[in-house]
């Protein structure tokens, strides 16, 4: 197996802890839950006799192994180096040859990166990078990097098609300092040859899934435009421009279907994300609508086999949905599901030949168990499960339920009770979801089903400004709106008491990202609703987010003093009355680092008591093992002191 190598202080009333590997805390209700799955990313090689899959070692690091079915057996073929990349996805690109993803989080040389001005003060960012590998582990490669010529990129793994007619090559977005290009890269060596020369401003192509580059997005300070690609010409087609900032236009190109001289784009229809069909064959670029769902919004294409064929879409109502325009991936789905009438079943993968097919099956009760499917043979074969640790346990069932807003809106909802069966006077945790335009969905969760194996009552609100419901829910988004947004919470917190559910006395708010941010100014508007808010990785002042800037900043967080003064926790910070445990990771690039910093600041010139507990080796999602277990435990112990 081959290696991936790539080049408590006190202050006030605020505790300030950096959780280094050796004052880490780990409970074993925490440890059930936090530790990663036994195997993840599984995809079918091209004939369907193998799998590759991610599997975390012990210390830590990811491995990739590949399973033989005929065996069965199994070869671990790379691995990441702990703490100083990741590998995140591994695909197929031919029978022999595995293409992997991995990431880095990268302290910046000073101007390397102009875009992060205002963002983090130690100037990270995450870079991808591409790893060839063979299926027995042999002739690993980094591939594209050298020939880059030490040029400054950030993402080098943008494929834009897997060229299935070609399976040593596959054609890549060519990154340099000012523009990107497109190059034609073979799979073993990183070597390629120009596509598409590289065009200044240039950010974003779009190919139809036969090697040719149809579309590009270019950026400017004040405007993107996409073109389409006339080859040959100096000058090519204008069929969108966007004002920068103008978040009203939704126009999203996904690629295209059979037909190439179709470009398939989301837009809205009637206030609500559709797909749309652009005749790039006609002069006049008229366009038809191919899908659009009466309530909510399409969520995202779904895309199959050699070519990455358009098979259907998906939308979220109070779980998730797939339409299929496939016939036979409609006959599939409807066989397995038929196995789980009451699961999620999601088909995440088709072999070469349309023999195989690979299929996750999920619930609230269930992390995830893969399958195989025999089309040919009509059988379904187990792989195994994400996570044998909890065969044997017991969990929370999520219940879908809706509350009525202080203003009479309904508000979808989903309730998890603890299993031991107690349904009143409970211990709660409101918890509301990040983006903010995004949606909880019925799922597992494992923040959820530990605060519930914890003994807590756990409510989870798509409010108001969530995204998947449609313009008109999403409004001018949750930041804009927080008013709106943190009275839909406490209301779900005032349904649980009216109930019965939750004894008033012992609910706390907890959130990721836009929930840290959402905990923070619940606690700041109702403290006499909360015992305790706890933020993790979350917006502490929306004006100085960093990846947020200028008009875009102007539209979507909004520069008037009811978000920049009133709804900002630091500048609220004297507010707080609840106990606050705050949790960042140094790395993230989401929330810079420096947004604890500045409520940290703000906590300490009011002499509050507040946790703070920092991770050195973590971004956003705070993923490795060791960190997860340590906050799951912190954060169960901070809800206990505060609730018990």
């Amino acid at each position: 197996m081959c290696r991936l190598l790539i080049g408590i202080l006190c202050l006030g009333l605020i505790t300030v802890a950096r959780a280094g590997d050796g004052t880490l805390k780990s409970d074993p209700t925490a440890k059930l839950f936090g530790s990663h799955p036994d195997i993840r990313g599984v995809r079918l090689s091209p004939d369907g006799s193998k799998l590759s899959m991610l599997k975390t070692h012990p210390d830590g690091y990811t491995i990739v192994t590949v399973l033989d079915m005929a065996g069965p057996k199994l070869t671990g073929v790379l691995n990441s180096d702990k703490d100083e990349n990741d590998i995140q996805a591994c695909r197929w690109a031919n029978e022999k040859r595995l293409l992997c993803v991995y990431l880095i989080q990268a302290k910046l040389q000073a101007g390397n990166y102009a875009s992060l001005r205002g963002g983090n003060a130690r100037r990270y960012a995450t870079l991808s990078r591409l790893a060839g590998v063979n299926a027995d582990g042999s002739e690993v490669k980094v591939l594209l990097e050298d020939r880059l010529q030490g040029e400054f990129s950030q993402i080098q793994t943008n494929i834009i098609d897997w060229l299935g007619d070609d399976p040593d090559h596959v054609l890549i977005q060519i990154p340099k300092l000012r523009g990107t290009g497109v190059g034609i890269m073979d799979v073993y060596t990183g070597r390629y040859t120009t596509k598409e020369r590289v065009r200044d401003g240039v950010f974003s192509w779009v190919a139809d899934g036969h090697g040719n580059p149809r579309l590009y997005q270019r950026g400017s300070m004040s405007k993107t435009i996409w073109h389409l690609l006339s080859p040959g010409e100096m000058t090519n087609e204008v069929i969108r421009e966007v004002r920068l900032g103008d978040l009203d236009d939704t126009f999203i190109p996904q690629g295209f279907g059979e037909n190439t001289d179709e470009l398939l784009y989301f837009d809205r229809h009637e206030g609500r994300m559709a797909l749309y069909a652009m005749n790039l064959a006609g002069e006049d670029r008229s366009s038809r609508l191919v899908y659009t769902h009466p309530r909510v919004d399409v969520a995202s294409l779904h895309r199959l086999g050699k070519y990455d064929r358009m098979v259907g879409v998906v939308y979220a109502e109070e779980t998730i949905h797939f339409d299929y325009f496939d016939e036979v991936i409609r006959q599939i789905y409807d066989a397995i599901k038929a196995n789980f009438p009451n699961d999620n079943v999601v088909i995440l993968d088709e072999d070469w030949n349309q023999r195989y097919y690979l299929a996750a099956i999920t619930s609230d009760t269930n992390p995830g168990t893969y399958y195989r499917f025999d089309r040919q043979e009509n059988k379904l074969a187990r792989i195994g499960p994400l996570y044998s640790s909890l065969k044997d346990k017991e969990l929370s069932r999520m219940s879908i339920i809706g509350y009525t807003a202080r203003d009479g809106t309904a508000i979808p909802a989903y309730l998890s009770l603890p299993v031991s069966g107690e349904k009143a006077g409970l211990p709660a945790v409101i918890l509301p979801h990040g983006g903010p335009s995004s949606r909880d969905v019925w799922d597992y969760n494992f923040l959820v089903q530990y605060l519930t194996a914890k003994g807590y009552a756990v409510l989870q609100s798509n409010y108001r400004g969530s995204g998947g419901y449609g313009k008109a829910w999403e409004g001018d988004g949750a930041f804009r709106n927080w008013r709106t947004a943190i009275d839909d919470i406490a209301d779900g917190a005032q349904y649980l008491v009216k109930e019965g559910i939750a004894d008033p006395n012992r609910i706390c708010a907890v959130g990721w990202s836009f929930g840290g941010y959402a905990a923070l100014m619940s606690g700041i508007e109702e403290p006499d609703r909360y015992r305790c808010i706890v933020s993790i990785a979350g917006v502490t002042d929306p004006q100085k987010i960093g990846w947020v800037q200028g008009r875009a900043a102007q539209t979507f967080i909004g520069t008037d003093d009811e978000v920049t003064e009133r709804g900002s926790p630091v500048n609220r910070a004297e507010e707080i009355q609840d106990p606050v445990l705050l949790v960042h990771a140094e790395k993230d690039i989401n929330v810079p680092y420096r947004q604890i910093e500045l409520m940290q600041e703000a906590l300490e010139k009011h002499g509050k008591s507040v946790e703070f507990i920092t991770y050195e080796n973590a971004e956003h999602s705070i993923i490795p093992e060791r960190y997860r277990i340590d906050l799951l435990t912190r954060v169960g112990d901070f809800l206990d002191q505060h609730t018990r």
